[in-house]
């Protein structure tokens, strides 16, 4: 079994999956799942069984992955969306056309709600074309069928659905060939652009909820291929809790409160990066070289038994509440903010002096266009951590997107200190 699963941990690798996202733990769970379906129960006849079948890999790795999406997740991605139409010179038909990247596409409902957009918009079929890119093939299969149940048009207006789907039985809506006409699917890994991507040059490009399961490496590399295909003056969609990963030497916020857009520019001097973020209860080190909270090196001195207890009970708790801002999190991108935020308010219950619950908890505000609340908890962040660089670029772009321009800009200086501190 061990060879089944190092062969998936490889998939996992090569696609730039966080191993905290994708864990040893979840890859023995979708094997053991996977032995139940295929009615292989001892573990090595399903190895060697899994072995001989080459699609069964794939499926094993399909099981690891989030395709959970509906359409018009969120509103102001898709109004940034028909405001970039307005300040571009949109193409004429027989010119090129306006292309938009969905990169990212989990089973259609982003491409697909893009299309409808620039549509009513007023822009013609024959003018744009949306790419829509994804490294599973369920979810692309899926969206070439273009049929969805009810629930995932529950944001989306019923005169839209009567122009945009037709009816089937049994709670299933078909997108129409209109849409199908201007949307093009590949299977691909976001790590590795087919040329049929990298040869293009787009408008708009969305990559929401991607970044945030990927490890720093492939952040910056996906980063880096998205930004080369995105034209001068483009524009970048990312998800609520992936906009610090943004580099402000490239890209300006686009201004749309609550959609998470940048517009690309040319290249400056500073380069932003975000910072690691520390564990709840973990102190920044008192100075380099020493750990806080530990004994110097050489120091004998015992430990007192109740001194351990209560190591074990501080330990414990941490780790109680990084569960639930890992579970904060994936609720959050799931779009299920209510559920999120009751668990970092649990968390601050827990330890009321956590900056990234506070954070996060500004960030499902953000999301819910809640920007008082949003800005109240960021500014909390900062009060418990003045160097939290995250809150700060947060903070930065709701007043940027607010008119006040000046406190942005002496936050963003704020925050080229705090990270390029020795």
């Amino acid at each position: 079994m061990t060879t089944l699963s190092d062969a998936i941990r490889k998939l996992a690798d090569a696609a730039g999956l966080d191993e905290h996202v994708v864990s040893d733990v979840q890859i023995m769970s979708a094997i053991r799942y996977r032995m139940r379906a295929s009615q292989h129960l001892e573990a090595t006849d399903y190895d060697r069984w899994a072995s001989a079948i080459q699609t069964e890999k794939a499926e094993l790795f399909e099981d690891l992955l989030v395709r959970e999406s509906w359409f018009f997740r969120d509103k102001a991605p898709f109004d940034a969306l028909r405001a970039q139409i307005g300040s571009a010179s949109v193409p004429k038909p027989g010119n090129t056309l306006f292309k938009v990247l969905s990169a990212p596409c989990a089973n259609g409902e982003e491409p697909y709600s893009l299309a409808i957009a620039l549509y009513e918009a007023g822009m013609d079929g024959s003018a744009f074309q949306i790419d829509a890119v994804d490294i599973s093939q369920r979810g692309l299969e899926h969206a070439r069928a273009g049929c969805y149940k009810q629930s995932a048009l529950r944001e989306v207006p019923p005169a839209i659905v009567q122009r945009y789907f037709s009816e089937r039985n049994n709670d299933a809506f078909v997108v129409c060939s209109a849409l199908k006409d201007v949307s093009v699917f590949h299977h691909a890994n976001l790590m590795n652009l087919p040329s049929s991507i990298r040869t293009q040059r787009y408008n708009a490009i969305y990559c929401r909820n991607a970044l945030i399961y990927l490890n720093e490496p492939a952040r910056g590399h996906v980063i880096r291929a998205l930004s080369e295909i995105l034209l001068p003056g483009g524009l970048l969609v990312v998800g609520h809790a992936e906009s610090a990963l943004v580099p402000r030497d490239r890209f300006v916020s686009f201004g749309k409160p609550g959609s998470f857009a940048f517009r690309k520019e040319a290249p400056q001097a500073a380069n932003i990066r975000s910072p690691r973020l520390r564990a709840p209860g973990e102190r920044r080190s008192t100075r380099p070289g020493v750990t806080a909270g530990k004994s110097k090196p050489g120091s004998q001195e015992a430990i007192p038994e109740s001194q351990v207890a209560a190591d074990q009970r501080a330990h414990s708790a941490i780790e109680g509440t990084q569960n639930l801002l890992m579970a904060a999190r994936n609720k959050a991108d799931a779009g299920d903010y209510a559920a999120s935020q009751a668990d970092l308010l649990a968390v601050l219950q827990i330890s009321p002096t956590t900056p990234e619950a506070h954070h996060l908890l500004g960030l499902v505000y953000a999301a819910q266009n809640q920007f008082l609340l949003a800005r109240q908890s960021f500014e909390r962040a900062l009060y418990l951590e003045p160097d939290f660089a995250p809150s700060i670029e947060h903070l930065s772009l709701l007043f940027e997107s607010q008119g006040a321009e000046t406190k942005a800009k002496r936050l963003r200086r704020r925050v080229n200190v705090v990270v390029n501190k020795p």
